[in-house]
């Protein structure tokens, strides 16, 4: 039995027509939000393009061959987000290449708008290979 401080206030129908008011700076908990956001981009950016009978179209294709590979590659992320991540009203991709690094250790920052309690923000998440055949989101 839930005890009487703990009962929420009114019908569900109420309580939906007047949420109580939330700042998330100062209350609710805009890291968890951000963190459950990077767990969704980890698996949608990770699934391989045709691999979900129930969704062919989700996961990124890697543009092969392309003649620039940075923004082709880019476009697609940002296509596949904006697809799949309903959080994310909008997405920038910017790719990376340390001067030092190879090819395969390109980055792609992803700039995302969300609304997180009726508040709009910008997010960021670095985008790179893990070296197998994955990528890391953090």
């Amino acid at each position: 039995m839930i005890p009487a401080r703990e009962r929420p206030a009114g019908s569900l129908f109420e309580r939906l027509e007047n949420p109580p008011a939330r700042n998330w700076r100062e209350g609710s908990n805009i890291e968890a939000f951000r963190q459950s956001i990077r767990h969704s981009l980890r698996n949608i950016l990770n699934t391989r393009s045709g691999s979900c009978r129930g969704t062919p179209g989700l996961g990124i294709e890697e543009p092969e061959g392309s003649d620039n590979y940075r923004s082709a590659m880019s476009q697609a992320i940002v296509q596949c987000i904006e697809r799949y991540e309903p959080r994310i009203s909008h997405a920038e991709v910017r790719a990376i290449l340390p001067q030092t690094a190879s090819p395969q250790e390109i980055i792609f920052r992803i700039t995302a708008w969300v609304t997180f309690n009726d508040i709009d923000d910008v997010l960021e998440f670095d985008m790179a290979p893990d070296g197998s055949q994955h990528y890391r989101v953090e």
